[in-house]
């Protein structure tokens, strides 16, 4: 069970997380959603998007650098 101090901690990250993705560019944050949240690789993810396999390994890399 975790204590006080690490679900504030837990809270501030979540947060913070949130902040960066509402400031993310969309194709940013498409790649990101398909890639963390729906478990795809990256060439489902451009495949989806209709984008080519460098666009999306270029936008998730920002996204990265970024974070």
């Amino acid at each position: 069970m975790e204590n006080v101090d690490e679900q504030v901690y837990r809270s501030e990250i979540r947060m913070a997380l949130l902040r960066a993705l509402a400031q993310t560019p969309k194709r940013q944050r498409e790649v990101l959603q398909l890639v963390c949240y729906h478990k795809l690789i990256l060439v489902e993810a451009a495949e989806m998007m209709g984008v080519l396999l460098r666009s999306a390994r270029s936008h998730f890399e920002r996204w990265e650098k970024r974070l």
